[in-house]
């Protein structure tokens, strides 16, 4: 009697325990089908964010305009290369990415030095836009254009722009 009893609550035990596994396997199962949808969907929305960064850098870079983008407290968050090439900066200053070395770096190839400087530092402190001729002691002359850089609603930096006027000039 004590081996029947003794079964019956072990068979018992073993089915209810059973029991559990199953559905503890198919809820896994079920859980398991969802993060591997979960992570295709990720890596979808990945590629698409590659796809896209690539495709704003490629813009950036055909543009005309040297472009250049700081952040709040002076870090280059972006440039093109004709930004670069307009200014005759080294790729060592430009690697930086300390918008105080590439100001130092430029200041001697303009007519106006201190007034350049002055009129940055007054723009990185105001939501406003501005548009000026910079004009060079070899002759060329940029427009410069800039506004402020906003992300979600915050001035996050300044974004500047500039266009090399000089043949139009002459």
């Amino acid at each position: 009697l004590r081996f029947i009893s003794s079964f019956i609550v072990v068979s018992a035990f073993s089915v209810s325990f059973e029991n559990l596994r199953e559905k503890t396997q198919k809820q896994l199962g079920i859980k398991n089908t969802e993060l591997k949808e979960t992570i295709f969907e990720l890596k979808k929305a990945e590629e698409a964010l590659k796809d896209n960064t690539t495709l704003l850098k490629a813009t950036v870079e055909s543009a005309a305009d040297g472009i250049l983008v700081v952040d709040e407290v002076g870090q280059v968050l972006s440039k093109n290369n004709r930004f670069g090439e307009m200014w005759n900066i080294p790729e060592d200053i430009l690697k930086t990415n300390d918008d105080n070395k590439l100001l130092n770096f430029v200041l001697d190839q303009l007519n106006d030095p201190p007034m350049f400087i002055s009129k940055v530092q007054k723009l990185y402190e105001t939501d406003r836009k501005d548009f000026d001729v910079l004009d060079f002691k070899d002759g060329r002359a940029f427009e410069r254009y800039s506004e402020p850089l906003i992300v979600n609603d915050k001035i996050a930096g300044r974004v500047w722009s500039f266009r090399d006027i000089t043949d139009r000039r002459q």
